[in-house]
């Protein structure tokens, strides 16, 4: 995993990160902030945002590598998924489906 490539997987992320810190710039700037507290505002802002983003990336580098590692190492792949440790983040993203929904209600007379 390269980070460009992880960037590119998180522009959306990015765009809103974006967004927000040009908003933050416009509202300090609509009630007269000094401009040194609007730049330090800002760079605590893409700060926390740059390192919470390059943690992720290398957690989940290190999990890949991990992954490719026992991948070349085993003989029958398919035998991958009992040796695996599940990681400590969410692989994918889904919302809640409407049919989520149905197949655990119960009827209305129980």
């Amino acid at each position: 995993m390269k980070l460009s490539e992880y960037l590119l997987d998180r522009i959306f992320s990015l765009i809103c990160m974006l967004v927000a810190a040009l908003v933050l710039l416009a509202l300090l700037w609509l009630i007269e902030t000094p401009a040194v507290f609007i730049l330090f505002a800002e760079v605590i802002l893409l700060a926390a945002y740059s390192t919470a983003l390059l943690y992720d990336f290398f957690r989940k580098q290190s999990f890949y590598n991990l992954l490719q590692k026992m991948t070349e190492q085993l003989d029958i792949k398919t035998l991958l998924g009992e040796l695996m440790v599940p990681p400590h983040f969410c692989l994918l993203y889904t919302s809640p489906s409407p049919r989520d929904g149905l197949l655990s209600r119960m009827p209305s007379s129980a």
